[in-house]
């Protein structure tokens, strides 16, 4: 019994440790594409402006890498917790709130660069910058061949003001 249960455990970590190692990779390779084309859509950026905004994104990403191993970390935890013979409801609740404050983390996180790249930006880059950041939140932004220059909205529609006409 105890030898299917480990079996049970190994079976589960390796699989969500496969699935997430495959998801990551594919993820940087689609946030490198991000990155690399990201700042194209914003208009008359300073060689400043670029430095500071690379620096910004360098740092989120460092702490972005440590959060999402810890989040690796508390779900194959999670996962181990709702395998057991006799699961604690305490245990696995505890759990859980441990993975939603890592994932609070992040969101502030892409909040906070996101306040600090628009604190370089003058006021039309902020408008351009807006518009990407509500763009690349919507769930209809994200492809697989993401190109930040063909879905930067002033782009798309030469008459910003047919807004409201959909």
């Amino acid at each position: 019994m105890k030898n299917s249960k480990l079996l049970m455990l190994v079976l589960a970590v390796v699989l969500i440790s496969s699935t997430v190692l495959g998801q990551n990779a594919r993820n940087q390779n689609t946030e490198k594409q991000h990155n690399r084309d990201c700042t194209s859509y914003i208009t008359d950026l300073s060689e400043t402006q670029e430095a500071a905004i690379k620096n910004i994104q360098i740092e989120k990403r460092k702490t972005m890498q440590q959060l999402s191993a810890d989040l690796r970390i508390k779900e194959a935890e999670l996962q181990k917790l709702r395998i057991e013979e006799t699961p604690s409801e305490t245990a696995i609740n505890s759990k859980v709130d441990e993975i939603s404050d890592i994932k609070n983390q992040i969101k502030k996180l892409d909040i906070k660069a996101e306040q600090d790249i628009k604190k370089l930006l003058n006021e039309n880059q902020r408008l351009e910058f807006d518009q990407h950041v509500h763009m690349r939140n919507s769930n209809n932004h994200h492809t697989r061949n993401h190109d930040c220059k063909q879905s930067h909205p002033a782009k798309q529609r030469p008459n910003n003001t047919q807004r409201g006409n959909r």
